[in-house]
């Protein structure tokens, strides 16, 4: 991935010189109008010039007064040397590919010249006559297309590098909704817990109080006789408590009786009272009287 990244990222690099001292002596090139005569002398002032420079982020080195051997296929237009290496470039990954071009301006024609591509495994050879001028394009890279490879290179692990924390963050959200469930399911068991010990004490107390009173099956026909403290009492309740009867027998002037076993208090009575009267008191049912 990382190759064709930079086969990409070579195509669209823009031309750059090589250094700041080339920009200032280094025009061969650089793309430019005017004839291609006057380009070819911009490259080659005194016939013998060489150096390099990049096109497309790739760097060409170039020689005036040589031409490669193993040309193939037909010349090229190209009013200079950058349109040469162009097509150069554009062959570069053809078949067979281009590995340099020999170009040579025209006399006949202002505007144009002719670029003759080669090969693999072509040689440089001397041109005696000086009309035409060497590129060979190298596997190297200019700086400024290499800054971008690792600008692109960092946006690519950044991107990935954020993928990975999504994927994290979902997992982490993912383990924060199991917690959560859990906490839920736990605070519900507490709430019912509590709910049912809260029962369990209401039927405790229940339990508790009634049991306080203790159960006769009195009835109206029948009258239901019992002793506290060796007082016979006759008791007209459905429950009775023993405490309430022991109190009133322990005191001398009680003679009557009824207990709420509901607020759990023992009332206690000077006079004796009979059924009628405990009925129309609506509280007869818990009362008692000495016999």
């Amino acid at each position: 991935m990382t190759v064709k990244l930079a086969i990409f990222l070579l195509g669209l690099c823009v031309f750059a010189p090589l250094s700041l001292a080339q920009q200032s002596t280094t025009t061969c090139l650089t793309p430019a109008g005017g004839s291609s005569v006057s380009n070819k002398a911009a490259c080659c002032p005194s016939g013998n010039e060489h150096g390099e420079e990049q096109v497309d982020g790739v760097i060409y080195e170039y020689a005036c007064g040589k031409y490669a051997s193993r040309i193939y296929g037909n010349g090229y237009y190209a009013a200079n040397a950058y349109e040469c290496a162009k097509h150069c470039a554009a062959q570069a990954s053809a078949s067979p590919p281009c590995h340099a071009a020999s170009w040579t301006a025209s006399s006949d024609r202002a505007d144009t010249g002719t670029c003759y591509l080669s090969q693999e495994g072509f040689v440089s050879k001397t041109d005696n006559s000086g009309e035409y001028l060497l590129l060979i394009r190298t596997d190297r890279t200019g700086p400024k297309c290499e800054d971008e490879l690792l600008a692109k290179d960092k946006e690519c692990l950044d991107a990935v590098n954020a993928k990975e924390q999504e994927r994290v963050d979902a997992v982490h959200a993912k383990d924060q909704e199991r917690v959560d469930a859990v906490k839920t399911n736990e605070d519900s068991c507490q709430t019912r817990l509590k709910n049912k010990d809260q029962q369990k004490a209401t039927e405790l107390a229940t339990q508790q109080r009634n049991s306080v009173a203790r159960l006769v099956n009195c009835d109206s026909e029948k009258a239901q006789y019992l002793t506290g403290k060796n007082v016979r009492f006759q008791v007209f309740c459905l429950r009775c408590s023993q405490a309430c009867l022991n109190a009133c027998a322990a005191q001398g002037n009680c003679q009557a009786g009824w207990y709420d076993f509901l607020r759990g208090i023992c009332y206690r009575l000077d006079r004796k009272r009979t059924p009628a009267q405990f009925t129309s008191r609506n509280d007869w049912s818990l009362g008692f009287t000495r016999v």
